[in-house]
């Protein structure tokens, strides 16, 4: 493929997945009120316009960003941060994995986590039932300031062996506020870092 390389590697991920067989996943309406027994404060609905690919045994239908009080428009450097997601489970799913990516505006992946690499086993899905996960962060990195894009995905099976349920490209776009400028070149620094300083004595 010939393109953009954020759009051709979003479209590789795809193929590894589904091959030439695959198909773009629709996403369901929503009812807004749908969402009542959740804390579903700030949580978006996922839009048609969302890049999107999977088998929809199980769909995301929401996301959430939270940082420092901030709704799914910024992300404070060396602040808790809590990452979420709606599902709705249209099928039984026995080995549920959630994950999430960060990407910077060059489609650079630099952040990315799953509920297998944590080792928190999520219990089973059950088909009808609507779930959240939610991922929370103790302290968010200190990103050059600028805008980044945030994946969502649910998968069923384990890391070596798994299939894609519902992959969400840039479901949410974010700017992050850091609490310093990393050195130059680099993407990102920890929020805090003590610095030691030792002189031998005379």
């Amino acid at each position: 493929m010939d393109g953009p390389p954020k759009f051709v590697v979003e479209k590789y991920l795809q193929f590894m997945y589904e091959g030439t067989g695959g198909f773009e996943a629709p996403v369901l309406k929503n009812d807004a009120d749908s969402y009542r027994d959740f804390d579903t404060g700030g949580f978006t609905p996922v839009g048609e316009h969302i890049r999107q690919f999977g088998n929809r045994r199980v769909t995301i239908e929401a996301v959430r960003l939270v940082s420092h009080g901030s709704k799914n428009g910024a992300t404070y450097a060396g602040q808790a941060c809590e990452i979420g997601m709606v599902l709705q489970a249209h099928e039984d799913i026995a080995n549920p994995i959630g994950g999430f990516l960060v990407r910077d505006r060059l489609g650079r992946e630099i952040l990315g986590d799953n509920t297998y690499l944590i080792k928190k086993d999520l219990p089973s899905l059950s088909r009808g039932r609507r779930c959240v996960i939610t991922f929370e962060i103790d302290a968010w990195p200190n990103f050059v300031e600028g805008e980044y894009s945030l994946s969502v995905a649910i998968a069923d099976g384990v890391l070596k062996d798994h299939v894609q349920c519902h992959f969400l490209h840039d479901a949410l776009i974010f700017k992050n506020i850091p609490v310093r400028t990393p050195a130059p070149a680099a993407i990102f620094s920890v929020p805090n870092t003590t610095v030691g300083f030792f002189q031998e004595d005379d």
